[in-house]
């Protein structure tokens, strides 16, 4: 079975849809973010701290390389997975992609308490939360499933996305 892969900016419910929908399909669910810090042993923000984001952009797509392998898992990925079409290929190979979008400002309210994202630090997180959704919005639209989150329960992704997931896994009727 392919995988459900969900990308999509920080924010934007990957992880809580990918939970609901590993447990109504009965998939194991693994996060590639999760994946770069068991295998390394420190955490996402540690490695920005001190390797910087060039350092941990590859150890994700050593995450990514992993997690593509897999069958009848649902993948979710970090927001920046998109900053390189290698990453995009390689779970498009064995998965049907979803992108998982909200508005900047419903983005900031959901992660505003969230200490452990390292690219929001500094000054005005709203502001470098629209010119981050902006540099990355090319590589966003590429994927072919959008998902529009904003103002959706996580029940009501969850059901969207295991709907085209099944039309797409099921075999065409005669």
């Amino acid at each position: 079975m392919l995988n459900i892969v969900l990308l999509g900016f920080m924010g934007t419910g990957k992880t809580s849809v990918g939970q609901r929908i590993s447990e109504k399909l009965q998939m194991s669910m693994v996060d590639t973010d999760t994946i770069v810090e068991t295998d390394n042993q420190m955490i996402i923000g540690k490695i920005f701290d001190r390797y910087g984001e060039d350092y941990f952009r590859n150890l994700e797509n050593a995450a990514v390389r992993k997690a593509s392998k897999y069958t009848n898992h649902v993948i979710s990925t970090g927001g920046g997975v998109v900053l390189r079409a290698e990453n995009l290929n390689l779970l498009q190979e064995n998965g049907l992609l979803f992108c998982l979008k909200a508005t900047p400002e419903e983005i900031f309210e959901r992660i505003k308490d969230d200490s452990h994202r390292p690219l929001l630090k500094g000054p005005n997180p709203p502001n470098k939360i629209r010119h981050l959704l902006q540099t990355r919005q090319v590589q966003y639209q590429r994927i072919e499933h959008q998902i529009e989150t904003t103002n959706s329960s996580i029940e009501e992704v969850t059901n969207q996305i295991i709907g085209i997931y099944q039309s797409a896994s099921s075999p065409p009727q005669p």
